[in-house]
């Protein structure tokens, strides 16, 4: 796995990144970190995950939650309804090596929200100044930075983001995955008050069955 980026100076970043991790981890004895790690089909066929995962010394692995997320721009309809075999595969590895780790974010137990970018005061904050909820979608500032360091946000986008659930549907308040599912994120709500325009369950590389697996599995792993 190579790393794309560039730090300050023309660095590269992932070196940095992870001694960055291992010095929280080391400094900080109650520090927990969520590792994510983007991937498309592409690096999820080749990359070698295991290098990665060994970088961070044995006694913080406890204490570091491996999280696996598709590149946006790549992801399509699941047809087939089954799991992503290399994806369990790799959150196996994982668990073997001492981390937690889920291989989805469609699936979460014991959240109130879809993803962290649907929480109310998530904040990306551009270079520019300009605020937004989330990194996908920037065609639609949420506020502004001001100089004093107070963010005023636009009424109208959060007005549009919180107003409505994305499960405020009959579908999705019928469906027995509703508590382990809450449809998609609030970014991408829409659809009648009947069905929404699109199902999570649509686009979920691994099945429930799997997720409840994953969730057995961690919680052995940990004790």
């Amino acid at each position: 796995m190579k790393s794309k980026g560039k730090i300050q100076y023309g660095q590269p970043n992932f070196q940095r990144i992870i001694k960055n991790i291992i010095l929280i981890l080391k400094i900080i004895p109650d520090a927990h970190i969520t590792l994510r790690i983007n991937f498309d089909e592409s690096t999820l066929k080749v990359s070698n995950f295991d290098n990665v995962f060994k970088l961070i010394p044995k006694q913080y692995r406890r204490r570091v939650f491996i999280s696996l997320q598709r590149v946006w721009q790549t992801v399509e309809k699941n047809e087939s309804k089954s799991g992503n075999k290399e994806l369990i595969q790799i959150r196996d590895s994982a668990l073997n090596l001492g981390y937690s780790a889920s291989e989805t974010t469609q699936f979460h137990a014991g959240r109130a929200f879809k993803c962290y970018a649907d929480r109310m005061y998530n904040t990306v904050i551009d270079y520019d100044g300009k605020v937004y909820k989330c990194t996908v979608n920037t065609h639609k500032e949420a506020g502004v930075l001001h100089d004093n360091g107070e963010i005023v946000w636009s009424r109208d986008t959060l007005t549009r983001l919180f107003s409505k659930a994305p499960f405020e549907n009959k579908k999705c308040l019928s469906c027995k995955h509703l508590p382990i599912c809450l449809n998609v994120c609030i970014q991408n709500t829409r659809g009648s008050s009947e069905v929404p325009e699109r199902c999570a369950l649509d686009y979920a590389e691994i099945t429930v069955e799997d997720f409840i697996k994953s969730l057995l599995k961690n919680k052995v792993s940990v004790e």
